[in-house]
């Protein structure tokens, strides 16, 4: 059926090949983030000096909530910008938005909303995030009108300093980007990856809120296209 190789998330002792794979080739890699766990379905990020709250969407599907494959991924929300060249790429605490994963939510599988979502963690020191945002862009315009959202969430600056308002300004304009993109600050989330291995990458179906892939790593092309293809049903 599908020919991606998906990496559960609780096999840790993978983290060594992931990482070999990913930026842990950046001169001063940082250390691996230890995690934590959150409880409830909504995740408050806060970015800029505020709080994003913690209200969810009443129809949010119930946990239990987690990052392993088809597993319910909670309820995150961050502080970003919901389409950066309409701002001229330009954000801070008098225009940030709210962008909540149950914004996304679609579980009648609306085909004038979007059914797929492709989650991204980067962080600027990162080569292979670079790498990967660089088509970025155009890789949304090619899926979004298909019905796939992108929301990139950048965690750390060049010198592995928790994210800041200028770090995505930075980022959105040098990439060019036109889809969410959010401050995760040290991974305020609670999102559990080597942060060694940057980027990460989770592609949800919107139509439950369930993870169906999680790689860190350089995102294979034709892997996520035949993900997206899988939960489109094109």
């Amino acid at each position: 059926m599908r020919a991606v190789v998906y990496v559960p998330l609780s096999c840790l002792a993978a983290s060594l090949l992931l990482a070999l794979s990913a930026c842990s080739s950046d001169p001063a890699a940082p250390e691996v983030d230890p995690g934590k766990e959150n409880d409830g379905g909504g995740t408050a990020v806060e970015g800029g000096g505020g709080s994003a709250g913690t209200t969810q969407a009443p129809d949010y599907p119930k946990g239990p909530y987690g990052q392993n494959l088809e597993s319910v991924i909670k309820d995150y929300q961050f502080w970003g910008m919901r389409n950066p060249k309409a701002v001229n790429y330009t954000v801070d605490d008098t225009n940030k938005e709210l962008i909540s994963l149950h914004d996304y939510y679609n579980p009648t599988g609306d085909k004038s909303k979007p059914r797929v979502l492709l989650l991204t963690w980067s962080a600027l020191w990162c080569t292979y995030c670079q790498q990967q945002a660089e088509t970025a862009n155009d890789e949304f315009k090619t899926w979004n009108p298909k019905g796939v959202m992108f929301i990139e969430a950048i965690f750390e600056d060049n010198d592995y300093n928790p994210s800041r308002w200028a770090n995505l300004t930075t980022w959105t304009k040098t990439y060019g980007f036109e889809f969410p993109t959010v401050l995760d600050p040290a991974i305020a989330s609670g999102v559990y990856f080597d942060k060694s291995a940057a980027p990460y990458n989770i592609i949800v179906n919107l139509t439950n809120m369930k993870i169906t892939f999680a790689n860190a790593g350089l995102l294979d092309a034709a892997s996520a296209e035949a993900e997206f293809v899988s939960i489109l049903g094109q």
